[in-house]
């Protein structure tokens, strides 16, 4: 059983640690911030079109893409990607296009 004194010591840490997260979390956010105004740049917020292969995530009609996951001039890397995309979101559309052609279509 606690008495006062081993109360206000258990305070005493908690405020403490409470202070400590507050600082972490204000470096934290910060931190967040920075990335996401690195992210925003206008360069950065679409890929580049000279990349040839791309894995999108779309609609049923294939009309509109959802998520754009990888982007490479390498076909291999975009296939890694695609079956990644595959295994770990198997209820989801996917394709892998060579600029607009569509080399795989994988439906759930």
């Amino acid at each position: 059983m606690l008495n006062e004194a081993d109360t206000l010591a258990l305070v005493a840490q908690l405020r403490e640690l409470c202070a400590r997260l507050a600082k972490q979390w204000a470096v934290s956010e910060i931190e967040l911030h920075r990335l996401l105004r690195y992210f925003a740049q206008r360069e950065l917020s679409a890929p580049a079109r000279s990349y040839q292969f791309k894995v999108e995530q779309c609609d049923r009609t294939e009309d509109h893409v959802i998520w754009l996951i990888a982007v490479s001039n390498n076909f291999l890397v975009t296939r890694a990607a695609y079956e990644a995309a595959v295994k770990y979101n198997p209820r989801e559309r996917w394709l892998l296009r060579d600029g607009i052609r569509v080399v795989e279509r994988y439906e759930p």
